[in-house]
């Protein structure tokens, strides 16, 4: 199974990402339709079941109900028959007189006999109502609304009419003429003895006959499936109806007809001849009828399989309409991401000059304007680079001219004290020995870190120079303790700060008056602390505010105080660097903070 899920894992990973989506969402809506589907079979088939069974059951029921009005018709036809008195006083008349010699008075009967029959027949929907009457009348051939009592009781069948224990008898379905219009029909008659109202004895028989034909429509229209079998028999098992004589012929007297018939009352699923029946029957109250209902699972599944073939048909319109989606869906992303995937092939080559066009604003849209915000800092990058190798290529060719200036600078200030000492001028050589000490320490042969002490000699220097020039109006006190003096510290950081004192501070005092630059150093928490302090004229709020900020100063010695504050950040970090303090009239205090023993 693990073998089986990489090899689909490794073969997902290999497609491209259009087909990767494809097969993803298309993977997804197949198996949610077919879990879909799968329970929607099961509810199609749950709910087809009940409805199919709830509509047999109702269709059952119905047709029952409709043949028991039918029976209650017939018997309501044959009390009425038995009850009127017409037929009475003139069945009463012909068992109890002999009328066989008033012909005259016989046919006044039939003809009142025959007016009373074709009233109550009609009343009732009924096909006729046959009186059997005694055979010395002479209408008792007739055989439409008479026929004769004595074959009646010479056939065995009808018998239990004439014993007094059979109030009537239901009959199966025959074949009779009808003489109204020549033609067979088959009937369904039921035949029940007159009791004399008067005598209490019987003095006649009735038949009261209904046409089979309303039996067998009812019967064919009542099931609601196809292939069903709703039919008709008497405890006898004669066929009184069917609604479909061939299928009756075939479940007629079968195991699963008998089963039906002795578990009457309920409905039972029955098994014949590997077929499944939906089964049911119900004796008809007041006759020997039976109703019997058998509807094949098949029919039931015919109804199930139309659903589902509709539950089908609709979810694969479902599957194609969203594969259709979903490849419109899949183009549109994987087209832009195609794009972009070109887009940096190009970027790949060398070519700058390309630039996506962010319509949207979703992800892929903030991946063009993330590509397009870092293609336009590779440009500037470039041109930054570009710029930076022409600065390089300077420095080179200023490095190789820095490389001989040295030199020259050395001998002619040598040359100088030489001249100087010839024409007897100490000062002048005093002084180009002084200068040649000072670049010496500034160059220190390229190397940016030199000790406190060599620092401290460079700033003495300095100040020298400064003093042949201003008639030694400067004071320099040096306060740093011998064991801090061999720490190492960035280069001409104290110089041009005892430049700043000397040019903004201290000249601008008074004519002829002295002033005094104190450098002072000590340690505190592994950090040293070195202050150069001067007696100036101090500066104002406002000018000591932007100092070390970016903001325009007034001159270029800003410059290199700002640079010497950015210098020591860069080294050592934020907390390090310069701090002033200045008073307006009485001087300037500017505090250096480094460490000890810096990061290397």
């Amino acid at each position: 199974m693990k073998k089986v899920l990489s090899f689909f894992r490794k073969a997902i990973h290999r497609m491209p990402f259009r087909n990767r989506l494809l097969a993803i969402y298309g993977g997804v809506i197949l198996l949610g339709m077919t879990v879909l589907i799968l329970v929607a079979d099961v509810l199609v088939r749950n709910i087809s079941e009940k409805q199919v069974s709830y509509s047999a059951q109702q269709s059952f029921s119905q047709t029952y109900e409709y043949l028991s009005y039918k029976v209650e018709t017939v018997l309501t036809a044959a009390q009425t028959v038995e009850s009127n008195q017409v037929v009475q006083n003139i069945l009463l008349e012909n068992y109890t007189k002999d009328k066989t010699h008033d012909k005259r008075q016989q046919y006044l009967d039939m003809c009142e006999l025959e007016d009373t029959l074709r009233a109550i027949g009609s009343a009732n929907g009924l096909y006729v109502c046959t009186l059997y009457v005694e055979d010395n009348l002479f209408y008792s051939q007739q055989d439409y609304y008479f026929s004769s009592l004595e074959d009646l009781k010479g056939n065995i069948e009808y018998a239990a009419l004439f014993d007094g224990t059979n109030t009537g008898l239901w009959t199966s379905p025959r074949e009779t003429l009808n003489p109204t219009n020549y033609q067979y029909e088959t009937i369904i008659s039921y035949y029940k003895p007159i009791i004399s109202e008067y005598l209490n004895t019987q003095i006649g028989v009735q038949r009261v006959s209904m046409a089979a034909s309303e039996f067998s429509s009812v019967l064919e229209d009542a099931l609601p499936v196809q292939n069903g079998l709703l039919y008709i028999v008497n405890t006898n098992h004669q066929l009184i109806g069917a609604s479909d004589l061939d299928r009756y012929r075939k479940m007629s007297g079968s195991e699963i007809a008998n089963k039906t018939i002795e578990r009457a009352g309920q409905w039972t699923m029955l098994e014949n001849q590997d077929s499944m029946y939906l089964c049911h029957a119900q004796t008809l109250a007041n006759t020997d009828w039976t109703l019997v209902a058998m509807i094949p699972y098949e029919a039931i599944m015919q109804e199930e399989n139309t659903v589902r073939g509709i539950l089908f048909s609709i979810a694969f319109l479902v599957i194609a309409i969203c594969g259709v989606l979903i490849y419109f869906f899949s183009r549109s992303v994987t087209r832009r991401l195609s794009i972009l995937s070109h887009t940096m092939h190009e970027v790949e080559k060398g070519n700058l000059q390309v630039e996506l066009k962010a319509k949207d604003t979703d992800e892929i849209g903030m991946l063009y304007q993330s590509f397009n915000f870092m293609l336009r800092n590779m440009k500037a990058l470039v041109k930054e680079q570009y710029e930076n190798g022409k600065a390089i290529k300077s420095a080179e060719l200023k490095a190789l001219q820095a490389q001989i200036n040295p030199h020259f600078l050395y001998n002619t200030l040598d040359l100088i004290n030489w001249e100087a000492m010839d024409h007897n001028a100490p000062e002048i050589a005093e002084i180009s020995r002084a200068l040649a000490r000072y670049y010496k320490i500034s160059l220190n042969r390229g190397e940016d870190i030199i000790t406190l002490n060599e620092e401290l000699r460079h700033v003495e220097t300095y100040v020298q120079i400064q003093n042949y020039r201003f008639d030694n109006r400067i004071s320099l006190h040096i306060d740093v303790p011998e064991e801090l003096r061999s720490l190492k510290i960035q280069k001409i950081v104290l110089q041009p700060l005892v430049e700043n004192s000397i040019l903004h501070g201290m000249l601008m005092l008074e004519q002829g008056e002295k002033g005094t630059v104190t450098i002072t150093g000590w340690k505190q928490s592994g950090d040293l602390f070195l202050t150069v302090k001067d007696e100036g004229v101090g500066m104002p709020a406002s000018q000591l505010r932007n100092i070390l900020t970016d903001k325009p100063v007034v001159d270029r010695h800003g410059y290199g105080i700002r640079n010497i504050h950015k210098r020591l950040q860069l080294q050592y970090g934020e907390k390090y660097g310069l701090h002033f303090d200045s008073t307006p009239g009485k001087g300037t205090t500017v505090t250096i903070r480094i460490p000890i023993d810096p990061p290397t």
